[in-house]
């Protein structure tokens, strides 16, 4: 079997296991034997260790033992003697080993974790597949392996390199990298975190094995800043390395992030076992920025030719949304986007609602449902994991998924050069699944679903299940996707916001990209106003300006398309009784008292047998009882 470029063969000389001294950019390890014991490298820093451990415990107890204030002198200078021997045996030693050695006496405590791990069996593992390939691993690079991974009695066949391992700062969270909002005026404002330190002999190794622990709930990927700081010093040095395929061990009970570390790349796993084959290609556009604290950046290359990348959207089990869907396509193409657009439809989606998708622009593709495990029976989220089939488009190198309550008012071809996964933030940490940039991939389905069981959503749906999946993803301006939604709940402020808002919806041209329908669909109103008033507990999500700015869009379609938007006899029934009932109650007549001139209110849905919508009337009274 050929070898990946950049492997040595197993046919070749081996390298020697001693490096010559001369060598430029040679490791630690490549002295030994050459100078006297006294003087040597490998015994300085156990001496100075061994110095250094002795004054500390000597100041430690004269602290515990005593605590006159006149023995603070005493006490210095037993540390400066400590530092200062330390500093003249490590003369001769590299910066890397002079580190090494307070950072054994003082361990860096975010890395400590009481996990074990069997080393050895990942050692194992890396060894098979290397002689599998007929590849010679001379030297391999370590990160943050101690005995709690159970090495030091694994007998190898090639020099272990330690890399000096760097401390994420105590104080950060993981909400610094993922901070519910970001000023998109302003540069951003990203934590320093420090980066791996790369040896001068780092680019000679054949492989990389890091052990990376974490803590973690059982029902989701980590969100730890540490763990990803790990993880992003891994990338790095695979960027530095700058490779077309390196071996990278990873040792760590939890799944690598999925969109750093992707699952096309994974050899093989057992348990906290992770050996990828990596590459700095691969990895580049996917480590900047950290977390979502600052803008996502475009990969640099050629515009996307026509038929490689897609706009998708999904409807199934009802057809609810299927004029939402044909509006959508028309924004679109009125935005002046030529590239694919897909729907995914379940069988539930009859012959009559494909026809007039086709009409609208999309390219119609069947799926088979996927149930949402955590969901009862007949609920609205029994079936909305069948969002996971966007990952089998991969016909596609970049897809994006936009939901069909949005509308779509310029171009968003841009986003197609995003890294894998790219979202506007939506709440806490978390971002909004409405729109997304995505790269399909038949490994990254597999693991969706077979995760669907153990990760579970906090809301229920696939929004929650997909953060909590992927848990390192990439800030889009929120422009692409604009919610329907007022945040602000103090008057002044809010009055405020609004104004703002319905300036976005209004203008034209317009400065934002997207609108996103929360709350009630424009579709499921009379176009006279936004049927999201009757409901006084979401009033945040009723605004006139996008209502009608929904309805104009809609207008502009071919007219022989207005059809499959009528209003049904259920939706009419639900209006008026909402409208009755708020007037009851003594509801300011803002809320309740609209004149209804849409057409659709005496027209009936071709499917329909009557026109007669009063009398679904009592079906919202037993509703209410």
């Amino acid at each position: 079997m050929a070898s990946p470029p950049g492997y040595r063969s197993a046919n070749r000389s081996p390298p020697p296991t001693t490096i010559n001294s001369t060598r430029t950019g040679s490791s630690p390890q490549a002295y030994q034997g050459r100078l006297s014991p006294l003087t040597s490298p490998e015994f300085r820093p156990r001496f100075a260790t061994s110095v250094f451990r002795s004054l500390l415990d000597t100041t430690v107890s004269s602290t515990a033992i005593s605590g006159n204030s006149g023995k603070r002198k005493s006490r210095l200078f037993l540390i400066l003697l400590a530092s200062l021997i330390a500093l003249v045996f490590c003369k001769a030693c590299s910066t890397t080993q002079c580190r090494s050695i307070f950072q054994d006496i003082l361990p860096i405590r975010p890395f400590i974790s009481s996990q074990q791990i069997d080393g050895r069996h990942g050692l194992s593992i890396l060894s098979s597949w290397s002689h599998q390939h007929g590849l010679r691993l001379s030297r391999v690079a370590t990160f943050n392996l101690d005995n709690r991974t159970s090495l030091r009695s694994f007998a190898y066949p090639y020099e272990l390199l330690p890399v000096p391992v760097t401390a994420v700062p105590e104080h950060l969270k993981w909400t610094d990298a993922y901070p519910e909002w970001v000023n998109q005026s302003l540069p951003s404002s990203c934590p320093e975190i420090p980066q791996p330190e790369t040896p001068s002999w780092l680019g000679d190794v054949d492989a990389i094995v890091a052990y990376v622990p974490c803590d973690k709930p059982s029902d989701m990927l980590a969100k730890d800043i540490r763990w990803m700081h790990q993880m992003l010093s891994l990338a790095e040095m695979v960027m530095k390395l700058d490779k077309p395929w390196l071996p990278l061990l990873l040792l760590s009970p939890c799944r690598p992030p999925p969109n750093l570390f992707h699952c096309s790349r994974l050899v093989r796993n057992e348990g906290p076992v992770w050996l990828f084959n990596v590459s700095a290609a691969d990895v580049a556009p996917r480590i900047q920025p950290l977390g979502s604290c600052g803008m996502a950046q475009p990969i640099k290359g050629d515009p996307p030719a026509i038929g490689t990348v897609a706009y998708a959207t999904v409807l199934h089990t009802t057809e609810s949304y299927v004029c939402g869907a044909m509006v959508l396509a028309h924004s679109i193409r009125r935005s002046g986007s030529q590239h694919d657009m897909v729907v995914l439809v379940s069988p539930e989606i009859s012959n009559r609602s494909r026809d007039a998708l086709r009409e609208a622009g999309w390219k119609v593709k069947e799926i088979e449902r996927i149930r949402n495990p955590f969901a009862r029976k007949s609920t609205y989220n029994e079936w909305n994991y069948s969002k996971l089939r966007l990952w089998q488009l991969t016909e596609y190198s970049s897809v994006i998924f936009v939901d069909a309550d949005l509308l779509v008012l310029r171009n968003l071809d841009h986003l197609f050069a995003f890294p894998d996964l790219s979202a506007r933030g939506n709440d806490q940490t978390d971002f909004n699944s409405g729109l997304m940039l995505i790269r399909p991939s038949q490994c990254t389905f597999r693991e969706l679903l077979a995760n669907a069981h153990t990760i579970r959503s906090p809301n229920g749906g696939d929004q929650g299940y997909l953060n909590n999946y992927f848990t390192w993803w990439h800030r889009l301006p929120d422009s692409v996707n604009i919610l329907k939604h007022v945040w602000a709940t103090e008057e002044t402020k809010r009055a405020q916001e609004l104004e703002m808002k319905n300036r976005w919806f209004s203008e034209e041209p317009a400065e934002i990209h997207t609108i996103h329908y929360l709350g009630r669909k424009p579709w499921q109103c009379y176009r006279d106003f936004d049927c999201t008033w009757l409901y006084p507990l979401d009033h945040a999500y009723a605004n006139e300006a996008a209502h009608q700015r929904w309805w104009k869009m809609h207008d502009s379609m071919p007219e022989n398309l207005h059809q499959y938007c009528g209003l049904r006899n259920l939706h009419k029934a639900e209006i008026e009784f909402r409208m009755r009932k708020l007037k009851a109650q003594g509801a300011p007549p803002a809320f309740w008292d609209f004149e209804v001139k849409d057409p659709r209110k005496e027209e009936c849905m071709p499917d329909q047998i009557s026109c007669d919508w009063m009398d679904y009337l009592n079906h919202w009274k037993d509703e209410e009882t």
